[in-house]
Parts: C-alpha cells; structure tokens; sequence
C-alpha cells in the first residue's frame, strides 16, 4: 500500500473521473503528488489498465511538477499500464512532456533549443551531447555571473550520472528551464528507479528512514558501493546550490527534504510514491544567475577543466567566436542578444581576450550591430571593451554599420547618463 495519511494528499489538482484523469496543472511538486494518487486508485482499486491523461486545462510546466510525472508514466507504461493523451495544447506539446525526446543528435538538431524540453536520458554518451547543448544554450538564454555555469554543469553532469549509476533501470528524464525575469535556472532530473533508500539499505550506512537515507545522501563520501561512486555528487550539489542561495528538493519513495537558504530544513515523510521496489528519486534545484559562485571553493579545492573556453582557445590563449557560427542570423535584436549573452559568459567565465570574427558575412542590420556591439562597450566602458574585446573580419558595409550603430548607442547612453545626473541635482 504505496499511501499514507491519504486525506492529508487528497486530489487538487489532477482529479480521477472513472478511467479519465484531468490534469489542471504541472507547476508544483504536488501536482506530481497528485497524480501518483490518481494513477494508483484507477489502476490498484478501480482496476483499470488503460487511463485518459486529460491536459485540458493546462497552461503552464514547471520542471519540479513534469519530470516526474513522466518518471511516474514511464514506470506505469513499463508495469502494462496504457496511456492516452487527449487534448495537449500546442504549448504543452512543445515540452514533449507527453512523449519525451531521446538523446541524439538528430533530436537535438531538430529541437533547436534544449531548454524547456524534457528528454529521456539512457545512456553517457547521451548525456555527454545533451549536457553540452545546455551548457550552450544556457550561456545564449541569459548572462550568468562568475561561476554559475560551469557550477551548472558540473551538478547537472553529476545528478544525471547517478541516475545511470544508482537507479538500476539506467534511465531517467530531465528539464531544465530560464526564467530572466527572477535571474533564475530551474532543473529537475528524475527517475523510477530503486531510489535512494533502497540503494543505501545494504550498504553499511543501513539508513532508518527514507529522510534518514536522503540526509545521509548529501554527506561527503557516502555511496552504496566506492567501486562506483565517491560519493561527491548530491555533497557537491548541495555546496554548490548553498553557496549561490538556491534552492534544492530531494525525494524518493515517501520522503522528501528541502533545502532553502537561511531557512530551516524541511521534511516529509508520507507522499505518494511509486511501489516499494521502485521508489524513484527526483531532484529538483535551481542556480541564481546574478550569484556568482566559487565552483574550487564550494567543492573543498577541487577544480576542474572549463571545456567551452578550451573549445575557444587559440593558440595565443584568446578566445575566438565566429559570429556566423554563434548567431542566427544578422538581422534579429534577439540573435544579437543571444550572441552578446554568450559573449559575456564567456568574460564571465574567466576569458581576458576575445576574438569577434564577422568573416563570411556581407551585411548585418543596425538593430544587430546596435544589440550585440553597441550595448557590450555601454556595459564595459569603451576603455574595458577595447582591451577585452576585438574586432575581425568586417567588410566596408559591416564596418560601416557597425560604427554608426555604436556611435547613435554611446549618444544615447550619455544623455540618459546626463538625465539622470540632472534629475538628482533636482530631487536635492
């Protein structure tokens, strides 16, 4: 009997109608709580062995609430349980949460943008593809501050590893997400595997409880078996999400701990879970991309090669970007922005001198020159720019372009600049 304290879960927002199940939200952990409970009274009480997921009233997806929902779909599929979706809009559609993506190079080409996908992760080769996608489109989405994304990767790279390493099933899912407007990064990766409990029972840390087995989790060392683990991986991530003051949510089987910063731990120990051979674990974190973080210092010394700057590197130690390569397109305020983005992580990541080379493109238009050249030397300061960043490449038409883009940019800024010295001259 995988429920305890069932009034406490009573179904909210994923509700049961003989055989059809509704879904009217997929943006917070009980949502997946939820639907658990649903699934198991249509299938173990009311018997049925074939379900209508009925994503009606759906309009946003959150990655704590979707990915293991589709942990939870992929257990029941693999146990005989047969799903039908009805009615997914296209915004959902467009998550694949209802049919998650495969790692290959194909879907990645096809899927464009990795982000706010989910994709089933089996094997370290995919793994290796997907995570480099990230981290690439993650230093497009948004500017990240000193740290943060090498701290991505290096989490992400470890919590999906555990999953091919510990959950016995050797798949798992995950979704990450940018929200800009909060500078934050949401990330959730889950599976249906035995969970950590189970993983941890006959090791000779011999956890009391679930809580106890996920406390013991986030200490240095502990592993099931030091033959394939150390034992770093939830220990660093736990670091690393407090040192930046994110946020972090492990579950498996019944059990649950938040981590929040300057908060007291919480815990659960009576959600729905999936059986009790297969609790399943989901772990949910998200990374503040204003926080800088020292990724050495967070993990006790340990460092690490960043491969996107050594992908970069010239043989003289600059950086070289092909704007042809990095963009899509010249003629998009957004395209610039992405490459300006990408441009600043890769300061931010450590970089003294990059390369912009525009060969191989005859025209760009004023909005790109303006979003992408333009608003790097207001951020730098002409000085700063100049020695950090130079310019390669350009036809006559580009060059032109660009310098009256920069020339209307550094007009603008001064008369803001100007504006707002007036106006506290006049507030005193």
């Amino acid at each position: 009997m995988p429920y305890r304290n069932e009034r406490q879960y009573a179904p909210r927002t994923v509700t049961r109608n003989m055989d059809v199940i509704s879904v009217q939200s997929i943006s917070h952990p009980r949502d997946a709580s939820d639907f658990i409970k649903a699934v198991f009274q249509g299938t173990s009480k009311a018997g049925y062995q074939e379900l209508t997921l009925d994503f009606h009233d759906v309009s946003k997806v959150f990655p704590n609430a979707c990915v293991p929902i589709c942990a939870a779909i992929d257990h029941y599929r693999r146990n005989g349980i047969v799903f039908k979706m009805q009615n997914a809009s296209q915004f959902l559609s467009v998550t694949h949460m209802t049919e998650p993506l495969e790692v290959s190079p194909e879907n990645l080409r096809t899927a464009m943008d990795p982000i706010s996908r989910v994709w089933l992760i089996s094997n370290e080769q995919g793994i290796s593809m997907l995570l480099d996608n990230y981290v690439y489109a993650l230093s497009q989405k948004t500017e990240c501050t000193s740290g943060v994304i090498e701290a991505f990767e290096w989490c992400l790279n470890e919590v999906m590893d555990n999953v091919l390493q510990h959950s016995e099933i050797s798949r798992g899912f995950v979704m990450v997400q940018v929200h800009p407007e909060t500078h934050r990064i949401a990330i959730c990766v889950a599976d249906a595997g035995i969970g950590i409990y189970n993983s941890l029972l006959n090791s000779i840390h011999r956890p009391r409880s679930v809580v106890d087995a996920i406390t013991l989790a986030v200490k240095e060392g502990v592993t099931r078996d030091t033959a394939i683990g150390q034992g770093n991986g939830l220990w660093g991530l736990l670091e690393i999400v407090s040192a930046n003051s994110g946020g972090l949510t492990l579950t498996t089987g019944p059990g649950s701990v938040f981590y929040r910063p300057n908060s007291k731990v919480q815990t659960f120990d009576a959600l729905p879970f999936l059986d009790r051979r297969y609790q399943g674990t989901i772990v949910d974190f998200q990374l503040r991309a204003s926080t800088p973080i020292d990724l050495p210092k967070a993990l006790g010394g340990h460092t690490r090669v960043n491969l996107t700057l050594e992908q970069l590197e010239t043989e003289r130690g600059d950086h070289f970007v092909e704007v042809k390569e990095h963009s899509h397109g010249t003629g998009t305020r957004k395209s610039a922005e992405q490459l300006r983005n990408f441009v600043v992580n890769i300061i931010n990541q450590g970089s003294t001198r990059i390369i912009l080379d525009f060969s191989g493109i005859g025209v760009i238009s004023s909005s790109f020159a303006d979003e992408l050249i333009g608003k790097l030397i207001v951020k730098y300061g002409l000085f700063v720019f100049q020695q950090v960043i130079s310019l390669k490449g350009m036809t006559e038409t580009v060059q032109a372009i660009l310098q009256r883009s920069v020339a209307q940019r550094m007009m603008q800024s001064l008369r803001d600049s100007s504006a707002g010295q007036a106006d506290n001259s006049a507030s005193r």
